[in-house]
C-alpha cells in the first residue's frame, strides 16, 4: 500500500503526466464558464467552441465552483468516483446473475486482465450463452469474457486469513478486519484509503460478527465492498470453528 501511495504522490506531484495538451483546452473552457457562462475559449473573444462537448468542462467548473482548489481537488474527486464506479459495475453484475441463480463470486483479476479497476466476477464458462443472455437483458452487458490459463489460485483469491492466536485477521484486497475467535467480537478493522474508513470502523469495532452491520449498506466505496468481504468470511470462519 507505501507504493501505491508513493506513486500516487509521484504522479500528482508531476502534472505533465496528467496534464495534455487537451487538459489546458477542457481547463480554459471550464474558467469561461465560471467567468460568464459562455462555452468559448478566452481568444478570439467570442469564438464559440464547437469542437468539444460540454459535460466536462461543465463537471470541472462545478468542481471548481463546490469544492475550491485546482488540480488536486479534480484528481482527488475523479479517483473517488472510478472506485464508486468500480464497487457499482461489481455489484450490478453480481445482483443481476445470482437473481437469475448462476453461482459468482468476486475475484481479484490475473495481472495481464487488469486494467484500473480490479475487480471480476469469476463465473463457470459452461453457463456463459446464459449470463451474457442475462446481462444484456438486463442492460448490463459486459465488455469481455475471458478464459482464464491455469493459474495458481493464489494469483485470484482476493480474500487471505491470518491466525493470531486469540485472534483471526481476514484481509480482502487492501482491507483487514479482525475478531476474537472465542467471543465473534470484531476488535479492529484496517486499511484502504477510501473517505468512509472512519465510519465503518465505528459501527463495525465492538459489534459481534452475526451481529454487525453490512459495510456493503453503510459505505460507498470499493473499501466498503473488501470490507463486506472479510466481513463475510469471518462470520463463515467463527461459525465453522464454534
Amino acid at each position: 500500500m507505501q507504493v501505491l501511495e508513493h506513486l500516487f504522490v509521484s504522479i500528482i506531484s508531476y502534472q505533465q503526466v496528467i496534464f495534455q495538451p487537451d487538459s489546458h483546452i477542457y481547463v480554459s473552457l471550464a474558467e469561461r464558464l465560471k467567468q460568464n457562462g459562455s462555452f468559448n475559449y478566452p481568444e478570439p473573444r467570442g469564438k464559440y467552441n464547437v469542437e468539444r462537448l460540454p459535460g466536462y468542462p461543465i463537471f470541472l467548473a462545478i468542481i471548481s465552483i463546490v469544492f475550491g482548489g485546482g488540480f488536486l481537488t479534480v484528481v482527488g474527486f475523479q479517483a473517488v468516483l472510478d472506485s464508486f464506479s468500480c464497487v457499482l459495475i461489481y455489484l450490478l453484475a453480481e445482483k443481476v446473475l445470482k437473481s437469475a441463480g448462476y453461482n459468482v463470486r468476486l475475484v481479484a483479476p490475473p495481472p495481464e486482465l487488469r486494467k484500473g479497476c480490479d475487480l471480476a466476477v469469476e463465473i463457470n464458462l459452461v453457463e456463459q450463452p446464459g449470463i451474457e443472455r442475462v446481462l444484456r437483458e438486463n442492460d448490463a452487458a459486459c465488455v469481455s469474457i475471458v478464459p482464464l490459463k491455469a493459474e495458481p489460485p493464489a494469483v485470484l483469491e482476493i480474500v487471505k486469513v491470518t491466525d493470531f492466536g486469540r485472534w483471526v485477521m481476514v484481509k480482502a484486497a487492501n482491507m483487514k478486519l479482525t475478531f476474537d475467535k472465542e467471543s465473534g467480537f470484531i476488535v479492529n478493522t484496517s486499511g484502504g484509503g477510501c473517505p468512509d474508513i472512519p465510519s465503518l470502523h465505528a459501527e463495525l469495532v465492538g459489534k459481534q460478527l452475526a451481529e454487525a452491520p453490512h459495510p456493503r449498506d453503510l459505505g460507498f466505496t470499493l473499501c466498503a465492498l473488501m470490507l463486506e468481504r472479510a466481513l463475510e468470511e469471518s462470520l463463515t470462519i467463527w461459525e465453522g470453528g464454534k
